[in-house]
């Protein structure tokens, strides 16, 4: 029988962990911070699983180096920013590929993600991850209101997510009202922008919007980028892992897109069936359970 230690951002790796016991796979979140993990309590699990790299760190790699010393099979799930760091960064780079003796298997969220890691000779199974909030198609709201993903929790992200580029559209489209989640407003002070730290239920926001915007400079498996596609709204996004979506690789490219959002808003049906047809949790939770169980020998 698996049994699993879940190592997840922030909720993600509860939700994780409440999905697997409806399989009946025997399984516990350790929480997010390396700093923090319960080594003793983890010895009763057999596989740890990361969803996110634990890699790109000194600290991530000795608590690898400390894992497999007490006979731990690990899997590591790769996400954007921890590929773009690998890629990018001498330090990740170099305690990625030094941990790669110490992880029995890799998962990339895409094809993309995978080819990109295979790139600094990391080899990874690509697996989609399980997207806990799909919604059912709703018809387009009266007013024309955008919401934007600019979280702020860390200061790197206003410039992974473009927040000058956001600054800027902002008082471009002085008439147009902006919801920007997963933001303090620490940074913005214009009467047409409302800022959330934090949102209890995200549908009700994106069924008041006509589009989303979220424009990080790497991506993977973006949840916001499934949730607005899941709903029927226009996504605009750097990111071209996904189809049905405006992608824009710049200002003029985004104002354009929003440009004619506003005066054209049309419902994402198309978006909405592929979301709903490719990313059913249910299959995408058991695709996950069959490496695990591979790794654990087929066992039950």
């Amino acid at each position: 029988m698996i049994t699993l230690a879940v190592i997840g951002i922030r909720g993600y790796g509860q939700r994780l962990v409440d999905q697997f016991k409806k399989k009946h796979v025997n399984s516990e979140s350790f929480g997010e911070r390396l700093r923090n993990i319960d080594f003793k309590k983890l010895q009763s699990y057999d596989i740890v699983f990361f969803h996110f790299s634990p890699t790109i760190s000194l600290r991530g790699f000795f608590v690898l180096l400390r894992l497999k010393i007490m006979n731990k099979k690990i899997i590591v799930n790769w996400v954007g920013s921890d590929v773009l760091q690998a890629n990018t960064n001498f330090v990740a780079k170099f305690f990625s590929k030094l941990s790669q003796p110490l992880i029995d298997v890799n998962i990339s969220e895409s094809p993309k993600l995978a080819e990109e890691l295979k790139k600094i000779k990391i080899i990874s199974k690509p697996s989609k991850s399980p997207v806990f909030n799909l919604y059912e198609l709703k018809k387009l709201p009266h007013e024309k209101k955008i919401a934007v993903y600019l979280p702020d929790r860390f200061d790197y992200m206003w410039d992974f997510y473009q927040g000058d580029l956001i600054k800027k559209l902002v008082k471009t489209f002085p008439k147009v009202e902006f919801i920007i989640v997963s933001n303090r407003g620490e940074n913005f002070s214009e009467k047409n922008v409302t800022c959330l730290k934090w949102v209890d239920n995200m549908e009700d926001i994106y069924s008041n919007v006509v589009a989303v915007i979220r424009l990080p400079l790497h991506d993977g498996q973006s949840a916001t980028t499934l949730e607005a596609l899941s709903i029927g709204r226009t996504m605009i996004t750097t990111s071209d892992n996904l189809p049905y979506c405006l992608v824009a690789n710049n200002f003029d490219e985004v104002k354009r897109h929003l440009k004619e959002v506003l005066e054209n808003p049309i419902l994402n049906i198309n978006g909405s069936k592929y979301v709903h047809k490719n990313f059913d949790l249910d299959k995408l939770t058991n695709n996950l359970i069959s490496i695990f169980e591979d790794l654990d020998g087929g066992e039950q």
